[in-house]
């Protein structure tokens, strides 16, 4: 059973308060709460007894965590009066912050586990306050279409990342029209550019990045096309795009169905979602916007 948005806010709301004075980041979307502290570690919260969902946010946000080069175990908890079953994920409704402080604290065993500037990265990243584009209530957030000059400059980085090798997708061979287009292999491409541009992009403190929407289109191929891009420099985009490019090359072949799959591992994680964490865009990592 899935947490509901409702309940989820009221979780965070008796958070906020019960934690208030303590050394605790709050940030919700629609799934879960995420707790990131120097002091006690991260953890992600969720309600109505759905231990899986737990398990699942936790390694989502691990997962994000990873990309920034931050090792840390996320733990999860659900928010029930349950007292038997998975261990101690379980945390009474009348002592949601109690529980959860206490147990986090028991599994630090007195050592921080993540550093205070990891800390703020992290949370940093999940804010997307790396750059701030607020969107309006109700609306999506806006960033710009592709122009005709910068795709026939996506096309041209493509062509020359490739080499002569030749891009295949699901056993069929593509055209470099195909590998950058906003109906079809573009999203993937730019994500997957995106994810591994991210961490060495914030490590380095750099200014700049860049950010890209998705909506739904039942007539494409994949079921999404590429609605916006915005980025501090074209040329940050076009160097991500071609080192993912090159990386999946061998063999006079460019095998892109790990992007593919990777693609379709995102659209389940954010599905119904107008954005990650509901607050702004990221440079340097995607915010999808499902129109």
């Amino acid at each position: 059973m899935a947490t509901s948005p409702d309940q989820l806010s009221v979780i965070a709301d008796m958070l906020a308060e019960d934690l208030k004075g303590l050394p605790f980041a709050i940030l919700k979307n629609d799934r879960y709460i995420v707790l990131i502290s120097d002091q006690f570690g991260v953890a992600t919260v969720v309600g109505d007894r759905d231990a899986g969902g737990a398990h699942k946010a936790a390694l989502e946000i691990a997962r994000q965590a990873g990309l920034l080069g931050i090792a840390v175990q996320v733990h999860p908890y659900v928010v029930s009066d349950r007292t038997d079953g998975d261990g101690d994920i379980f945390v009474r409704p009348n002592q949601i912050a109690l529980d959860i402080r206490s147990s986090m604290a028991g599994k630090s065993g007195g050592t921080p586990p993540v550093s205070n500037e990891d800390a703020n990265r992290l949370i940093d990243f999940l804010n997307g306050r790396v750059h701030k584009a607020r969107a309006e209530p109700g609306k999506g957030t806006q960033i710009p279409p592709l122009t005709p000059e910068f795709k026939r400059l996506l096309a041209a980085c493509a062509e020359k990342a490739l080499s002569d090798n030749k891009p295949w997708v699901a056993g069929v061979q593509i055209s470099v029209d195909h590998l950058v287009a906003e109906d079809f292999m573009l999203a993937p491409l730019l994500l997957v550019a995106a994810e591994n541009w991210t961490a060495p992009y914030l490590a380095s403190k750099r200014q700049g990045g860049f950010a890209f929407s998705v909506a739904g289109a039942d007539t494409t191929i994949l079921g999404y096309k590429v609605t916006g891009l915005t980025a501090a420099s074209p040329m940050i985009v076009l160097v991500a795009i071609a080192a993912a490019i090159r990386k999946c090359c061998r063999d006079g072949a460019c095998i892109l169905d790990p992007y593919l799959l990777r693609f379709a591992d995102f659209i389940g994680e954010i599905k119904g979602n107008a954005d990650i964490f509901g607050e702004a865009d990221m440079d340097a990592m995607l915010i999808a916007s499902q129109e």
